[in-house]
């Protein structure tokens, strides 16, 4: 609401929209397919390959939607609990994905299978590269607004 209103001859999806989305569908897609292969290839069965793929793609949903936050500008450079909705649901939703896994019953609905915590660690060390590269794109974001080619600030707080 800060910002003034746009241009109504501007495209709906502006090409900075449109290379993000290509950019980190393109990085989630590769890294969630490197840990399904390397999860068979180290013994898993196919069941606990996709288990483990889902746990990563939840991770990555908590990264995109905290580094969504903005646009252009670091996550860290954005008071961390501004937006208390989105603090709650980032641990929340994991909450719900663990629970679900862990829960007899639940998890056999759900053809669940709990994540080990060792595997559960690398999982998060790759949903952080995946993070790190959104920081990455949003930094040359950065750089090209400075130098002119500048599209409006969208924040989510």
């Amino acid at each position: 609401l800060e910002s003034p209103p746009r241009n109504p001859n501007e495209p709906v999806f502006e090409r900075h929209v449109v290379e993000h989305v290509l950019v980190a569908g393109t990085i989630m897609g590769v890294l969630a397919f490197i840990t399904f292969e390397t999860a068979l290839a180290s013994g898993a069965q196919i069941e606990e390959a996709r288990n483990i793929t889902l746990m990563l793609m939840v991770l990555f949903g908590n990264m995109h939607a905290l580094s969504s936050r903005s646009e252009r500008k670091s996550l860290f450079s954005l008071a961390p609990f501004s937006n208390r909705f989105l603090a709650l649901a980032v641990p929340g939703a994991l909450a719900i994905h663990l629970l679900a896994q862990n829960t007899p019953g639940l998890s056999d609905v759900m053809g669940f299978q709990p994540v080990p915590a060792g595997v559960f660690a690398i999982l998060a060390w790759v949903a952080l590269v995946f993070f790190a590269s959104e920081e990455a794109h949003k930094a040359v974001l950065r750089q090209r607004h400075q130098r002119g080619a500048h599209a409006p600030e969208v924040t989510a707080d």
